[in-house]
């Protein structure tokens, strides 16, 4: 039974390692990726599905192929090689669309010339980050996730972790239930991140958090 029960964990944590691995790789393309094209692309060329499609298709196929594969040695075609004008698609799912998008929303021009990319490293700090903030509606709002992010990097400054499990609540409750009875796209960067994150503290000291 302990031979089992180690045998797991070492699994486990291999597994944790692969999927850190990958954030890290993520984050070194989305730098890459996006520098190479924010001049020369804006928000409604890159909503163009046929455009990530061909990239996927050519370009970057090889890289497709190794960053995706599952298992068993598939990839999921229709979702990592092709695009749809859906936020979803563009955002998480396409392979190449997923990094210039998730550059385009969090890279901070303001910081330029310091470290840019803080609020993009922030997001890549776990997979299920990009993928909790991703699933909102409004994800595709610059000033919105920029605002969220930000809040998440000052919890995670001052807990020491990745904060995933209250950074989805705060996205899924408070923040859609927040815009409900306000309209979040009059707020501010500076204001969505101050309510944001004093939910987020609250949080801290109630739910256990990894």
């Amino acid at each position: 039974m302990a031979f089992a029960l180690n045998f797991a964990k070492r699994k486990i944590l291999k597994k944790i390692d692969f999927i850190e691995t990958k954030s890290k790789d993520d984050l070194l393309n989305v730098k890459l990726l996006y520098s190479a094209y924010k001049d020369k692309l804006m928000p409604l060329q890159a909503s163009d599905p046929l455009l990530w499609s061909a990239l996927c298709h050519i370009t970057f196929k090889d890289y497709v192929l190794k960053r995706w594969k599952k298992d068993n040695g598939e990839v999921s075609i229709a979702q990592r090689f092709f695009a749809t004008e859906g936020r979803g698609s563009l955002t998480y799912y396409n392979a190449i669309s997923r990094l210039w998008w998730s550059g385009y929303l969090t890279y901070d021009e303001d910081r330029a010339s310091t470290n840019p990319w803080h609020l993009t490293e922030t997001l890549f700090s776990a997979q299920q980050i990009q993928k909790d903030l991703f699933d909102q509606s409004f994800s595709m709002n610059r000033t919105i996730v920029k605002g969220l992010l930000s809040a998440l990097k000052r919890v995670q400054e001052e807990n020491g972790n990745k904060c995933t499990i209250i950074f989805r609540e705060c996205c899924d409750s408070y923040i859609n239930h927040f815009g409900a009875v306000s309209i979040l796209d009059t707020l501010s960067a500076a204001e969505i991140e101050a309510v944001a994150y004093e939910y987020m503290r609250k949080l801290v000291k109630t739910t256990p958090i990894n």
